[in-house]
């Protein structure tokens, strides 16, 4: 089992010492950019995001947006 966490244990892998209070945003921050700074001094490449769009034009991992009836008015209406 980890004490103290999965990124505590990330930083201690990396070779560097954890700073600061678990789960404290500014903290967490500061330590996860340590262990990206590390990743890329031991040549670490990184080559996409992990939130970005799909082709087709949704954010990754979100279903598709389905098309809603606007107003109510049914489907094949056409205002007269």
């Amino acid at each position: 089992m980890l004490f103290g966490g999965v990124q505590e244990a990330c930083v201690k892998a990396c070779g560097l010492a954890f700073v600061g209070r678990a789960h404290s945003g500014l903290v967490d921050s500061r330590n996860t950019a340590a262990i990206c700074c590390q990743m890329l001094l031991q040549g670490f490449r990184f080559t996409r995001p992990t939130r970005g769009f799909a082709p087709d034009g949704n954010v990754w991992g979100q279903k598709k947006k389905q098309k809603t009836d606007k107003g109510g008015l049914g489907e094949g209406f056409t205002p007269g």
